[in-house]
């Protein structure tokens, strides 16, 4: 995790990672290139479209747009936050923020203002010393009500459809070895299908549910439970663009993160926090 510091003038400035930045700007410009170089001649065939220069395109598209998310600098004081970009500076006053909604699917925190939108990305450096600030500053009606137990977090779909893709993929071999007579060579594909199914059903969470006597994390076929009273610590950290959850239990940790909760993980902690009797991590 980078460091923030402190300006002359008293502001508190946070940036992305450096080296984020300059990877999606070296990726954009080699990226353009290919687009400007599939457009030359001998570039594609007479009647058929040119599939590289859309493909090119498309990719060069994405990388600016992530860079263009990672080059704003943000700076917070006494009165309020501003995001700075390319010269262009907008701000709004702590006392005029009218909201704050967490926005885990594009990791990114979301401040409304009277007239105004800033949206801060999960990628920058210490996200969560922001976030404290910005908690702390705002009026307490813009922050989201916070969870009270007993509350529900539903899982991300990121490893059913991951597992769904390669059942599809696995079942599809299979058929085409059942067809071409190798029935033996057949078996391990569908082996493997079948193993996507016991996953999908057994190890991809549904949902976790919270309770005042502790945690299960909710399968299709059956749960895995964890008693508050094996609550050792509970964890916020920051792992490069992804915030985690940890809570260590009695010989296991569960770990909440962007990409597996589709609740921001810092809106679970803050609430865990008070409900269950473990020292600050």
């Amino acid at each position: 995790m980078g460091e923030s510091k402190v300006a002359d003038h008293g502001w508190r400035v946070f940036r992305y990672p450096l080296g984020y930045r300059i990877v999606s700007g070296l990726g954009s410009l080699f990226l353009g290139a290919c687009t400007v170089l599939a457009f030359g001649p001998g570039s594609g065939i007479e009647g058929l479209p040119r599939w590289p220069v859309l493909l090119y395109g498309l990719a060069t598209a994405l990388s600016a747009c992530l860079l263009w998310t990672l080059l704003p600098r943000i700076e917070t004081d006494d009165e309020g936050v501003a995001v700075a970009r390319l010269g262009l500076r907008r701000r709004v006053r702590w006392s005029d923020v009218r909201a704050v909604e967490h926005r885990p699917s594009s990791a990114s925190l979301l401040i409304r203002g009277p007239s105004v939108e800033l949206r801060v990305h999960r990628q920058l450096r210490e996200f969560i010393e922001f976030y404290n600030i910005l908690k702390a500053a705002v009026p307490h009606e813009a922050l989201e009500p916070p969870l009270k137990l007993p509350f529900t977090v539903a899982a991300s779909l990121t490893l059913r459809f991951v597992l769904g893709f390669w059942f599809a993929l696995f079942v599809g071999l299979g058929y085409v070895a059942l067809r071409g007579g190798a029935t033996r060579t057949a078996l391990i594909p569908l082996g493997l299908a079948l193993f996507c199914v016991y996953a999908w059903l057994r190890q991809a969470v549904v949902r976790y549910e919270f309770e005042r006597d502790g945690v299960a994390a909710v399968y299709v076929l059956g749960k895995d439970s964890y008693r508050a009273a094996d609550l050792r610590a509970i964890q916020l950290v920051q792992r490069g663009a992804e915030i985690v959850l940890q809570m260590r239990f009695k010989g296991k940790t569960v770990k909440l993160s962007d990409n597996r909760v589709r609740t921001a993980p810092e809106r679970i902690y803050d609430c865990a926090m008070g409900a269950y009797p473990v020292q600050r991590g």
